[in-house]
């Protein structure tokens, strides 16, 4: 069919270019001479011809035949001698596929005259290349600031009618961004004045969205502009893009109120423990880390230094007293603890206890009003005197010795006053002082005792011309 269609156009386009005759009629419109006559005139005669009225029509369409009506010519011969004449010339040079103007020639007795006829364009249609630009026509009309289809590719024409390039542009969804090559730009970053903005899957300017590139995660608001060093709040949580415009992931971030930390999808975490290489920190409910402040959790309680670490094996001041974390930062109770000074116990409510007496399943201690065991040392309570020794434990049932004497401790730990105590030397008597008497007369219920230089009673002497029996009292 194109073959057909190809030679049908061919023979169409000879045909128009052949030269047209107009047929003689009978009569010049003067009416001088008829077309008899006129053929007579010897052709060396005709010295000219001129058009004396173009055809009637002399705009065409393209394509469309001449048409010759009206056309007239003027000849000259003879001595100064014209007819007028209507027919009997040729005419040529007309193609109807040429659009513009036209020079039609013609001719009669090898003499000729031209008049000008124009052939429109024709109607264009469809993409025209128009220079170095291409545009589109539509019914013959170039269309302009309009998206339009060629091939797999869409295009927006200007208000030229030119395809935009390198420009952004709005439609009824959303922005689009035109690359170089006019397409719109498609899951791309793309720059928008000062700012950065992507594009999508479908080519539209993404807004109050995540994006993931090849580096990881950004923001863009709903300008669509791509956000830097900020705090996005979205339905899951906070999150922080930094300064090159990533979402931040378990790292510690400050900000004014304090400093908080985003897990691994970049939400600040709350109620939690973070742990870094430096140590233990909590974030409290509020989403900023805990700072000199005591935090329970399913296992105890534990500190909060000031520079946000759990603090480990150290001892914490507050309001109330001494406390003491250990290895696992967790607030020792109801233990021993030995420090650079000396041993401490922390009771039931994780306090070191001071001035109090503490028993353990060895006997009992003190602690006196810094909080350390006590040895070597008397201690007087509300019951009375008491010693602790070497170790730090209550003397119970024993002698001990200090600058002024010897002094008794019973079963209880307290030292004996105006009281016999028989240990497996003698018998002793203690004063009122709670210590052993030496070099001294005692008198008792029963009697006169004599306690000698180490403080025993004696028996079967004589003392100060006094005769001490065998139970160890005075005779007379």
């Amino acid at each position: 069919m194109k073959k057909l269609l190809a030679f049908l156009l061919s023979v169409t386009l000879c045909i128009a270019l052949l030269p047209l005759t107009v047929a003689a009629d009978d009569h010049f419109n003067d009416g001088e001479l008829d077309w008899t006559d006129i053929a007579d005139i010897d052709p060396a005669d005709i010295h000219s011809i001129v058009v004396e009225s173009a055809p009637d029509k002399t705009e065409y369409a393209y394509g469309e035949a001449l048409d010759t009506t009206g056309l007239s010519v003027r000849v000259h011969y003879g001595d100064d001698e014209t007819i007028l004449a209507f027919s009997g010339f040729t005419v040529s040079g007309y193609d109807p596929n040429t659009a513009g103007e036209q020079t039609v020639t013609v001719t009669l007795a090898g003499k000729t005259a031209t008049f000008t006829v124009t052939v429109e364009a024709p109607a264009k249609d469809g993409w025209v290349k128009e220079g170095d630009n291409w545009v589109y026509y539509r019914e013959g009309e170039m269309v302009k600031n309009e998206w339009v289809q060629k091939d797999d590719y869409l295009f927006y024409l200007d208000d030229n009618g030119y395809i935009t390039t390198n420009s952004w542009q709005e439609d009824s969804v959303g922005w689009r961004y035109l690359g170089p090559d006019g397409q719109p730009a498609i899951e791309k970053w793309a720059q928008d004045g000062d700012n950065w903005c992507y594009l999508d899957s479908n080519g539209y300017r993404a807004t109050e969205t995540w994006i993931k590139d090849s580096v990881g995660w950004c923001y863009v608001d709903k300008n669509g502009y791509w956000v830097f060093s900020s705090f996005i709040i979205d339905e899951n949580g906070i999150r922080y893009v930094d300064e090159d415009g990533y979402l931040v992931t378990e790292s510690f971030l400050a900000d004014e109120y304090g400093v908080g930390y985003a897990g691994a999808d970049g939400y600040l975490v709350s109620n939690r423990w973070v742990k870094d290489p430096e140590g233990w920190v909590y974030v409290g409910a509020d989403g900023y880390c805990v700072r000199n402040k005591w935090v329970k959790d399913s296992v105890g309680w534990c500190y909060l230094g000031d520079d946000y670490y759990m603090v480990t094996n150290k001892w914490v001041a507050d309001s109330i007293g001494w406390c003491y974390l250990d290895e696992s930062g967790r607030m020792v109770t109801n233990r021993w603890v030995k420090d650079s000074v000396g041993w401490c116990y922390l009771g039931a409510d994780g306090y070191c206890v001071t001035n109090k007496w503490v028993a353990d399943s060895k006997g009992w201690c003190y602690l006196d009003e810094n909080g350390r065991m006590a040895t070597n040392r008397w201690i007087r309570d509300s019951v009375g005197w008491c010693y602790v020794g070497a170790d730090g434990y209550c003397v119970t049932n024993k002698w001990v010795a200090d600058s002024k004497g010897w002094c008794y401790l019973d079963a209880n730990g307290r030292m004996v006053t105006n009281k016999w105590v028989k240990d497996s030397k003698g018998w002793c008597y203690i004063g009122a002082d709670g210590y052993c008497l030496t070099n001294q007369w005692v008198q008792d219920s029963k009697g006169w005792c004599y306690l000698d230089a180490n403080g025993r009673m004696v028996y079967n002497t004589w003392v100060d011309g006094y005769y001490v029996n065998a139970n160890g009292y005075r005779v007379g």
